[in-house]
């Protein structure tokens, strides 16, 4: 069993929602780009405006989905799976690993998860909403009570 959350950002939207919400924008911005070059064929500053546009909104999508898709390597996210959990808070960090057989305790705090590993803690600090940090906390609380870890918080 492997089960993937995407962080997201730090807002009132799912990132579901924040990623359909880029591929929205991205596509509208693509699609005023190209109207707008067919109509202005001619002037050269609505040319380069017309092409920002579309390669703008190219750029969008592609960021929503390199942002929000469980696919996607540079998604920070959460993974848990039997044997390691996956741990990666920014578009930018490389991926934490951590085996299960290493943690002998998790603790829970606001938007922190800290692991205490047999080579000493490791702190794990996010952005996401308030119904995303909980679906975390869950996931995380259930595997490590089926591995007789001990949990403190929540």
């Amino acid at each position: 069993m492997s089960k993937t959350i995407i962080l997201g950002i730090n807002s009132n939207f799912l990132p579901s929602t924040s990623k359909w919400a880029f591929y929205l924008i991205g596509l509208t911005y693509s699609i005023s780009g190209t109207i707008n070059l067919m109509q202005n064929s001619i002037d050269t500053t609505e040319t380069i405006f017309g092409s920002t546009m579309m390669i703008g909104g190219v750029l969008v999508i592609i960021y929503g989905y390199m942002q929000f898709s469980e696919s996607s390597k540079y998604a920070p996210r959460v993974r848990v799976d039997e044997n390691e959990i996956e741990l990666k808070n920014s578009f930018t960090k490389p991926v934490k690993r951590i085996k299960w057989i290493e943690v002998k305790k998790i603790e829970f705090d606001a938007y922190q998860l800290i692991f205490q590993l047999s080579g000493g803690p490791l702190v794990f600090s996010y952005v996401s909403n308030p119904d995303v940090s909980i679906e975390i906390k869950k996931l995380i609380r259930e595997t490590a009570e089926e591995k007789n870890i001990e949990v403190v918080g929540g």
